[in-house]
């Protein structure tokens, strides 16, 4: 194989692996924002649970 197959395959395994890079970084940061999103969801809803649990307690 010449110097000029081997400077591409070389190149193309290069962005191959940046491109694997790319996608966990992404998937990274999107269960990132899940996370965070449903924390915020949870941390609201908790406090409506409670409220909740104590109306159905106090009407027993």
């Amino acid at each position: 194989m010449n110097s000029f197959k081997k400077n591409l395959l070389k190149k193309r395994y290069n962005a191959e692996r940046r491109f694997q890079w790319y996608g966990k970084i992404a998937i990274g940061l999107a269960l990132s924002f899940l996370a965070v999103f449903m924390f915020q969801i949870f941390s609201k809803g908790y406090s409506a649970f409670q409220k909740n649990l104590d109306s159905n307690r106090s009407s027993l």
